[in-house]
């Protein structure tokens, strides 16, 4: 089991970080931080697809070398919207990372359309190296994951995770569930996130369930309510 922390690109979270990473010392977790490369305050607008200052790409080299030298603890950095880097930038964040923190995996984000569409079969140009294959709201295929995936025409080892919201349907024309809270926010039922939890082990994937704190950075009494069902369901029907 593992926790993730949002770093965002925009204000100091050092304190918060330090917090983040004594609790899960304390509860046996082992910590993480997501990162994610757009941001409007930064860019100055919101933009999915263009490239990025090179100003900005030293500040977030410089967040990655601030956060794995005071935190060698984390053991997973996710880099979201990964594809507004060049290669070259993907391929310095990689081997900084690396290089702090010799053991950390780097993850990639493939994106949402993609995951649905490849089920972890591949990887794209847009989110590689990465350590880890990545499935955004999506399962592994029925027949489970291999994890000799393509990418240029070469085969690498890359075991897959599913990111699995356990929010309600957001987008049904899109097959998309809810990441963040929002009023009427309603946690996915016990037995259902049960599911998710059993076709990601039995299909070879590891499950990274997504919790949505509310406007007071609580988990909503009705998400804790599942997630004890759910700790329930796994003891009493263990997958192996």
């Amino acid at each position: 089991k593992y926790g993730g922390y949002d770093v965002g690109a925009s204000g100091n979270t050092t304190d918060v970080v330090a917090e983040f990473v004594q609790a899960c010392k304390e509860y046996g977790v082992r910590p993480g931080a997501y990162y994610c490369i757009l941001d409007p305050h930064h860019e100055g607008k919101l933009d999915w697809t263009g490239s990025i200052s090179e100003p900005y790409f030293q500040l977030i080299r410089q967040h990655m070398t601030e956060l794995h030298t005071r935190y060698p603890q984390l053991f997973y950095q996710l880099f979201d919207i990964p594809g507004k880097l060049t290669a070259a930038q993907r391929w310095d964040l990689y081997r900084l990372v690396k290089q702090l923190n010799p053991h950390c995996l780097v993850v990639m984000n493939q994106t949402l359309g993609i995951s649905h569409q490849n089920e972890g079969r591949k990887t794209q140009p847009g989110a590689w190296p990465t350590d880890i294959v990545n499935g955004e709201d999506t399962l592994p295929p029925a027949t489970g994951h291999d994890p000799h995936v393509e990418f240029d025409g070469r085969r690498y080892y890359l075991p897959m995770e599913s990111w699995m919201p356990c929010g309600p349907m957001y987008a049904p024309k899109d097959n998309v569930h809810a990441w963040f809270w929002r009023p009427g926010y309603m946690t996915r039922p016990a037995k259902e996130l049960y599911q998710l939890y059993r076709d990601c082990l039995t299909r070879g994937a590891n499950l990274l369930l997504n919790l949505a704190p509310n406007t007071d950075g609580l988990l909503p009494s009705e998400t804790v309510t599942q997630l004890e069902k759910l700790t329930r369901l796994i003891a009493d029907r263990p997958v192996y």
